[in-house]
């Protein structure tokens, strides 16, 4: 069994037409990193979000 290691890159465009940038080093696969993205999302309360959209990017290192 060959397990990855992935290096991701979250670019967050905000509302004000800025763009916040993350790159975090991850076993998660790209799915999972998706999904749980999604899931935290979705259960803010805060319902005035400056993000707008969010884009994922990643490569196995």
């Amino acid at each position: 069994m060959t397990i990855s290691k992935y290096r991701y890159t979250v670019k967050m465009f905000m509302k004000d037409g800025s763009i916040e940038t993350i790159e975090r080093d991850s076993w998660l696969l790209p799915s999972q990193l998706e999904y749980e993205f999604r899931k935290e999302l979705e259960s803010t309360e805060d319902k005035d979000l400056l993000m707008e959209k969010a884009e994922i990017t990643w490569e196995v290192i």
